[in-house]
């Protein structure tokens, strides 16, 4: 049952600073070492010209939204539906 709390709450946003240091933990805790995100040598090569952050990072700060933070509940995402509208 999802409390009423979480349901009145409006829209939410969270802040973070993507730095290359936290780029590198991502990449070491997912095994997701692809040299688009890694490497800014072969980044500049790309389309991009520069590293692009793995799409799953972002999300991953999900659970900090106040909606995730309910005094006595544990918020478990079962499911996500989302667009990128442009690489980070």
């Amino acid at each position: 049952m999802i409390p009423e709390a979480a349901v009145a709450m409006q829209p939410a946003s969270v802040q973070f600073h993507v730095s290359p240091e936290l780029v590198t933990r991502f990449a070491a805790l997912t095994g997701d070492w692809n040299r688009l995100h890694v490497d800014e040598a072969f980044a500049r090569r790309s389309s991009y010209r520069q590293p692009v952050v793995h799409g799953m990072l972002p999300v991953s700060f999900l659970p900090l939204l106040p909606q995730c933070q309910l005094e006595g509940f544990h918020c478990v995402l079962v499911g996500l539906s989302s667009r990128f509208t442009s690489p980070v």
